[in-house]
């Protein structure tokens, strides 16, 4: 049988538990809250993402242009052939190349 002592003890802890019980409620929902804005800083803006890759192709494409007058020269007198029609090949090889690359499209998720 519960005595009168317990009753008074446990209508005394009640209170306390229902707090503990609103407390650990709202510590649930603030963990929720910094795991959601966690979540949101990892997700990327697909536009932008697609765009920085875009630029970066371009760059590489830029580059392995920029590449035939630097070597070019020596090149042409290692092969012993027209330095013009050896730029125009190499030119023409490099776009033909990114040309069968097709264009990048990136599936982000």
């Amino acid at each position: 049988m519960i005595s009168a002592s317990q009753t008074d003890v446990d209508s005394g802890n009640s209170a306390t538990y229902q707090q503990a019980k609103v407390a650990n409620a709202m510590i649930k929902v603030q963990k929720n809250k910094v795991q959601l804005d966690q979540l949101q800083k990892n997700f990327i803006d697909h536009q932008q993402a697609r765009t920085h890759i875009q630029q970066l192709v371009q760059a590489e494409r830029q580059s392995w242009l920029d590449w035939c007058p630097v070597v070019i020269d020596e090149c042409a007198q290692l092969l012993s052939v027209d330095q013009h029609a050896l730029t125009e090949q190499l030119r023409c090889g490099i776009n033909e190349h990114f040309n069968e690359l097709g264009d990048i499209n990136p599936s982000l998720g």
